[in-house]
């Protein structure tokens, strides 16, 4: 009974740390997982982002309906 109730915590256990790791992969939190499996802090200044600004277009209606 109680070899039964520490595997399940232990697999629970190490479920969650992985679930929470993918987690932080997927939204790219502010950590990240090295080769070595430590984790970083990420700064938004080391992110390469180019961004495209556009200026918005204007749409010409007019007031005919036929």
């Amino acid at each position: 009974m109680i070899r039964t109730l520490l595997l399940i915590a232990a697999v629970s256990f190490v479920l969650a740390i992985g679930f929470f790791a993918g987690a932080m992969a997927i939204v790219g939190g502010p950590f990240y997982l090295d080769d070595g499996w430590h984790f970083r802090r990420t700064y938004v200044s080391d992110l390469d982002i180019d961004v495209e600004h556009k200026p918005p277009t204007v749409i010409k209606a007019s007031a005919d309906t036929q």
